[in-house]
């Protein structure tokens, strides 16, 4: 096999990591270390637990204006990727939520954030209710 340069190295890497499946949409529970903030507003941590570290982003246009909580245990989504100008392993946050956040409730507001963004939640899209309505369901769950 011909030897291959460094930067295809990183990108052959690189490409690897994002193509996975499993490492695409992946929640991560860790303690937050080493988290500072850009001059662009992006946020640089580290996520740690008893054996290990991995560094990590959280672009500034996913959840604006959140602090990321140093020395706080968080439950974190995002994916695995490679930063090709130093070569290092690197977690792309897009959402977290302190650690005591199930991950289904978790799921829940991160949709919930999606949705509100979009606008859906304004005032002017609900539809005022008829003082008599016709007809009214009731929805139980069996249990």
């Amino acid at each position: 096999m011909d030897p291959i340069r460094v930067s295809q190295l990183v990108y052959l890497l690189k490409d690897m990591l994002e193509g996975s499946e499993l490492l695409s949409d992946l929640w991560v529970v860790g303690e937050v270390t080493d988290a500072t903030r850009s001059r662009l507003g992006h946020r640089y941590f580290s996520l740690r637990d008893g054996d290990g570290a991995i560094r990590s982003v959280l672009f500034r246009d996913d959840m604006p204006g959140a602090e990321v909580p140093a020395g706080e245990r968080v439950l974190a989504h995002g994916r695995v990727t490679v930063y090709p100008q130093r070569g290092e392993l690197q977690f792309v946050c897009d959402f977290f939520r302190p650690e005591g956040v199930g991950i289904e409730a978790a799921r829940l507001e991160r949709l919930r954030e999606r949705l509100e963004e979009e606008g859906l939640f304004e005032p002017s899209r609900k539809r005022p209710l008829p003082a008599y309505p016709r007809r009214v369901g009731v929805g139980t769950r069996g249990g």
